[in-house]
């Protein structure tokens, strides 16, 4: 007789529960828990022969592994943009999707009827919002009222002698005002910043005078000048 000792352990596991899915900023994490220390591969569907999107978990049989051994907890994490990843933009709700198909099998090498596939999605939403300030020219002080947005934080100033100029409380006629539209920086990596249909008016709602129309365009240059659009910084700015 003949005995012969197999490479590969007993395909006896199961996924637990749900993933655990983090949304980060550059990347999305997914956490898989296990009935059974996992010695398998993590994958996305269609990409299995690029390494960055494998995480393996292979064990005795010479493959490289890339997650501790014996672990009933197993994580995957891809970048976005990589591995195919699918990008949508969506109306309603307004926002960006960014989904993949996780693969969580237990064979180093083929797929077995135990094997789980996970279509993982994060959504992001978009929100546009309206800011405005008031300033009267008169002695009073104006004070400059600042929405708070979470997506992402946005604030209008109007400024004395250009964009690192102190904030004008008062103004006379004629006097030269630079506008300064500032949002959190750290959501410039996902959203884009337009100023569009902005309008002065008496403080009453009455003699209404539009400076930047719908598309983002100044209606009168002898007014405003072109809005210059910072990217780095995530800010706006017209004089």
């Amino acid at each position: 007789m003949r005995i012969c000792n197999g490479q590969f352990p007993e395909l006896e596991n199961a996924v637990l529960a749900e993933p655990r899915v983090d949304c980060g900023v550059e990347s999305i994490t997914v956490w898989i828990r296990m009935e059974k220390p996992f010695h398998g591969r993590l994958y996305v569907e269609d990409e299995v022969d690029q390494p960055e999107c494998v995480h393996s978990y292979a064990k005795d049989w010479g493959s490289d592994s890339d997650g501790p051994l014996d672990s009933r907890g197993a994580d995957f994490t891809i970048r976005f943009g990589q591995c195919n990843m699918r990008r949508q933009r969506l109306l309603n709700p307004r926002g960006v999707s960014y989904s993949f198909t996780l693969v969580v099998s237990f064979h180093p090498i083929f797929l077995t009827g135990i094997d789980r596939a996970f279509n993982i999605r994060c959504f992001f939403m978009e929100a546009v919002k309206s800011i405005e300030t008031a300033l009267d020219v008169s002695p009073l002080i104006t004070s400059i009222v600042e929405h708070e947005f979470t997506l992402p934080h946005c604030s209008y100033q109007l400024k004395q002698r250009g964009v690192d100029g102190p904030l004008m409380k008062y103004a006379t006629i004629g006097e030269p005002i630079t506008h300064l539209w500032q949002c959190d920086p750290i959501a410039g990596w996902l959203y884009g910043l337009l100023i569009h249909s902005c309008f002065v008016d008496d403080g009453h709602g009455k003699n209404r005078f539009d400076l930047i129309d719908e598309r983002g365009c100044v209606t009168d240059r002898s007014l405003l000048a072109e809005i210059s659009y910072d990217e780095k910084a995530f800010t706006a700015y017209a004089h």
